[in-house]
């Protein structure tokens, strides 16, 4: 039995060695720039009342009044939702001789698949209502499948140049792919927040994913979506026939 095995293993160490003796290993990149087309807003609303049912109708007025505004720039009802909710005492900021801002109610509100071109209309609206402030603006794409395909191909074909490359170099020819792998990417991408307030503008972590602050020839500050970058990484290994 054990002679069996051996006979067995032996030819697969051969063709292992066989292919590591007559083979190129190599690794393509490429990336793909892409305008943004949809946008994520989140802002943040405080009301404070006698009464916890008095501060919670004031944030749900507020925010309807905001909601009402939206419909003209075609904002669905089911892309706008609220988390972080609070409503309780107010126990830090209230006043010592009036009863009127016991209670406190707080939210923050996210407005998703937002069209770009509506971004900075929205956010003067935003400002212009009783928000207590604007907290991320962030871009991205409504589908990336498209662009994942055409930076993997030219992924592949950078790689394939490589191993031409290499291989003509030493004077022999790269024959058909072996093996094929897609890899992760190098430095993954993080959805930084972009910070925006009625007294500033300012970009806080500089993402392909998120607004960056651009200043025209008037001097004024406006949120523009950079270009996300789409990334594609690949390890070919190519047969060199002789």
């Amino acid at each position: 039995m054990r002679k069996f095995l051996i006979l067995l293993v032996l030819p697969a160490l051969l063709m292992a060695n066989e292919l590591d003796k007559w083979t190129i290993v190599v690794y393509g990149s490429a990336k793909v720039e892409v305008e943004a087309d949809i946008a994520t807003i989140v802002y943040g609303v405080t009301s404070k009342g006698a009464s916890m049912e008095e501060a919670f109708s004031k944030l749900k007025k507020i925010i309807d009044i905001i909601n009402t505004d939206l419909e003209k720039f075609e904002v669905d009802a089911s892309d706008i939702f609220v988390s972080n909710f609070r409503n309780g005492h107010n126990y830090w900021s209230s006043s010592a001789f009036f009863k009127s801002d016991d209670y406190r109610a707080s939210t923050n509100v996210t407005i998703t698949n937002l069209k770009v071109e509506a971004v900075e209309a929205v956010l003067l609206v935003l400002g212009s209502n009783e928000i207590k402030d604007i907290l991320q603006v962030s871009y991205a794409l409504k589908s990336d499948t498209q662009y994942k395909t055409q930076a993997r191909t030219m992924a592949l074909e950078s790689a394939r140049g490589k191993a031409k490359e290499m291989a003509g170099t030493m004077g022999v020819q790269v024959g058909s792919a072996l093996v094929i792998e897609e890899l992760p990417e190098r430095v993954p991408q993080s959805p930084f927040a972009v910070s925006a307030s009625r007294r500033y503008l300012a970009m806080e972590e500089q993402s392909p994913y998120n607004a960056s602050v651009a200043i025209d020839g008037g001097g004024v500050s406006s949120f523009y979506p950079q270009k996300i970058v789409i990334s594609q990484h690949v390890r070919v290994i190519f047969h060199m026939p002789q």
